[in-house]
């Protein structure tokens, strides 16, 4: 949004959407929908933008083996996997590092 000089409001606009939306996207509240990642392509964003650095460049990847263009599904399967990867190995070393005494 910074980069293409977007305010939630007016990028709300440009999509078509409300600000509150936009809002709970910013904060992860809500999930981008296939349609409103075609139209935050569309207004100019990257996929870098929408979904972050790691998660474009394996969908990237990903795609270039096959030699399909990017899709918005295959980006938010693999953003999806990386969440649930992280989310595995914290719970692994929580459970490594055993139970902690409680704080006094």
């Amino acid at each position: 949004m910074d980069r293409k000089g977007y305010k939630q409001q007016s990028l709300a606009n440009a999509l078509g959407v409300k600000r509150e939306l936009v809002a709970a996207w910013n904060t992860g509240r809500s999930d981008v929908t296939r349609e409103n990642i075609g139209k935050l392509l569309s207004a100019g964003m990257f996929l870098e933008e929408i979904f972050g650095e790691e998660v474009a460049a394996k969908a990237l990847r990903k795609n270039e083996s096959s030699n399909d263009s990017v899709n918005s599904a295959d980006v938010r399967d693999i953003a999806r996997q990386m969440l649930i990867d992280s989310m595995s190995q914290t719970l692994e070393k929580l459970k490594s590092d055993g139970p902690k005494p409680p704080q006094k």
